[in-house]
């Protein structure tokens, strides 16, 4: 079964992708971001909104730690082939849409997970829910375009900070800070998921299609940059001795959690 479910509601013009991988915290590696990036491409040719959402308590706990494992003692080269070939073809297919892409949060969204719901058009967030750049915990920094668009809405010096202090910034502070556009209660998030969605979905098309191009397209070029940039630092840092380290570490704090 795959790990990404696709749904389609035809009476509204919605498109529902479903990140189905609760045991990991829905965790991803390069099958699973190829697999978004298809499903996004496949319903965006006939939807007229989508709805990036994932099940269990999580929304995406970043980048699975078996993936990193693969990635110590890799060059840089092959750090970049790796990253560029699945995780950010998987962000590309949300930014690249034709229509507007909203991410349900319902709970943390960290790492990868955070530059894959910043990656939307819109978050719609759960009062429980709550987005990090948790890179600086791996002395790495995102190849995604995560600082990217969160300057978009908090400012370079909030994103600064966001991404040196790795701390999570919970919904409400999000929706003041204008990265995500609602606050629901937890048992209201996917209504008022569904209601924004449908509400974009019973506008002109054509006329939403070409929105979601004018504002992209205004952004395009600093997010190409971004993409550019984030790949090469990121290959220089996870390609050092320390990365194995950080992993490591990283492993032995999962554990004793787990343990505990």
């Amino acid at each position: 079964m795959s790990d990404v479910i696709i749904e389609y509601t035809d009476a509204d013009g919605v498109a529902v992708v479903t990140l189905s991988r609760a045991t990991t915290g829905n965790s991803l590696n390069p099958v699973v971001a190829s697999e978004i990036a298809d499903a996004i491409t496949l319903v965006a040719a006939s939807a007229r909104c989508v709805i990036l959402r994932s099940v269990g308590r999580v929304f995406c706990a970043g980048a699975d730690l078996a993936f990193l494992d693969t990635l110590i003692g890799k060059t840089k080269e092959e750090v970049a082939s790796s990253i560029y070939a699945n995780f950010q073809r998987m962000i590309r297919s949300i930014v690249d849409c034709p229509v507007p892409v909203i991410a349900s949060l319902q709970g943390g969204a960290a790492g990868a997970g955070c530059d894959l719901a910043l990656a939307c058009d819109f978050i719609v967030a759960s009062e429980s829910g709550w987005l990090e750049e948790s890179w600086i915990n791996i002395g790495a920094t995102s190849a995604l375009a995560g600082a990217f668009h969160l300057i978009q809405s908090a400012g370079p010096q909030r994103t600064l900070d966001l991404l040196l202090s790795g701390r999570r910034l919970m919904a409400n502070e999000a929706l003041s800070l204008g990265v995500v556009i609602e606050v629901a209660a937890p048992e209201d998030l996917d209504n008022a998921t569904r209601k924004r969605a449908v509400a974009i979905a019973s506008r002109d098309p054509e006329a939403v299609r070409a929105m979601k191009r004018l504002v992209r397209s205004a952004q395009h070029e600093g997010f190409e940059k971004a993409m550019e940039n984030g790949l090469d630092l990121q290959g220089t840092l996870l390609s050092r001795p320390e990365f194995a380290v950080e992993i490591a570490t990283l492993r032995s704090r999962l554990n004793a959690k787990t343990n505990a």
